[in-house]
C-alpha cells in the first residue's frame, strides 16, 4: 500500500503515521540501524503497531471518501472493468459533502443524498484498489474477488460506522439513517440492525475492525486464482491474521477469543 496516494489535511512530510509507514517500507541495508537485544525483542510489536496504524490511516481515508461530494448512482452504468482501472480514488482531494441543507427525514421516509447501497460498493472498490496485492492480480482475478467479497466489506464498513455513531440501525455519513421500526423483512433486519448488534456484542474495537476489513480483501480461498496469486493472498492473510489474534488475546484472553465468532 502506498500511503502517499491518500490525501490528508496534513502534508505527508508532517504526518507522523505516513512517515512511519514510509520508513518501514523503504529502509534498506544502507539505512539499517544497529539493534540491541532489547530492540530485537520489541521489533515484532513495533511492526504490528505500524501495520495497524497503516490500516487505520487507510480506513480514515475510506471514511472521508464516503463523506465526500462524490455520489455515484446505478444510472451511471459504469462497467466493472472501467471501475477497476486506474489508481484508487481515495487519493482524490474531493470536498466534503454539505449536508446541512438536508431536511430531517420523517420515520420510514428517509431522504438520502446518495444511493447508499450502490455508492458504498463503489467507495469500497476504491479501498480494494489501495492494496498492492489486489493491483497485482489479473483482471479476471480482480473481478472474482470483487464479486465475492466487495459487498461483505462494504456491509462491514457501513455497520461499523453505524456502531461508532451509537446507532441501532444503519447510519450514513450524511446523517440519514434507516429506522429500525420500519425494517420488517428478515433479510433487511439482518443487514440494517443485526450486523450492528453483533459488532456491539463483540465490542469490536477499531484495531480489530481494520484488521478484519483487510482480511476480507486478502481472500485466497476462491476458485479461479493462479497458484502465484493464491500464494500472495495467503501470505497477506497471515500478515493480518497474526496481529488480529494478538490484539484480541490482549483484550479478552486466549480462551475467550477462541469462543468468539465474528
Amino acid at each position: 500500500m502506498n500511503p502517499l496516494c491518500v490525501q490528508t489535511s496534513t502534508p505527508p512530510s508532517e504526518n507522523p503515521v505516513v512517515q512511519a509507514i514510509l520508513k518501514h517500507q523503504h529502509c534498506g541495508e544502507n539505512h539499517a540501524l544497529a539493534l540491541t537485544r532489547s530492540d530485537m525483542i520489541k521489533l515484532p510489536e513495533m511492526r504490528m503497531k505500524e501495520l495497524i496504524d497503516e490500516l487505520l490511516f487507510l480506513d480514515k481515508a475510506h471514511e472521508k471518501f464516503r463523506s465526500s461530494s462524490f455520489s455515484p448512482v446505478p444510472e451511471d452504468a459504469i462497467p466493472l472493468v472501467e471501475l477497476l482501472r486506474g489508481h484508487s480514488k481515495l487519493a482524490s482531494n474531493l470536498p466534503v459533502q454539505n449536508v446541512s441543507c438536508l431536511a430531517k427525514p420523517w420515520p420510514c421516509l428517509g431522504r438520502y443524498s446518495k444511493c447508499w447501497p450502490y455508492a458504498d460498493l463503489v467507495f469500497t472498490l476504491e479501498y480494494f484498489k489501495i492494496f498492492d496485492v489486489f493491483r497485482r492480480l489479473s483482471a479476471d482475478e480482480q473481478r472474482l474477488l470483487v464479486r465475492r467479497n466487495l459487498a461483505v466489506c462494504a456491509h462491514l464498513t457501513t455497520a461499523y460506522f453505524s456502531y461508532k455513531m451509537k446507532s441501532g440501525a444503519t447510519y450514513h455519513p450524511d446523517h440519514t439513517r434507516v429506522w429500525a421500526e420500519c425494517v420488517i423483512e428478515k433479510y433487511k433486519w439482518q443487514f440494517h440492525v443485526e450486523a450492528i448488534q453483533r459488532i456491539r456484542a463483540l465490542a469490536l474495537d477499531e484495531q480489530e475492525y481494520v484488521l478484519v476489513k483487510a482480511l476480507i480483501v486478502a481472500d485466497p480461498t476462491m476458485d479461479g486464482l493462479s497458484d502465484e496469486s493464491r500464494a500472495m493472498l495467503d501470505e497477506l492473510r497471515a500478515i493480518y491474521a497474526k496481529p488480529l489474534f494478538s490484539v484480541m488475546c490482549a483484550k479478552s484472553g486466549v480462551q475467550r477469543v477462541r469462543q468468539k465468532k465474528v
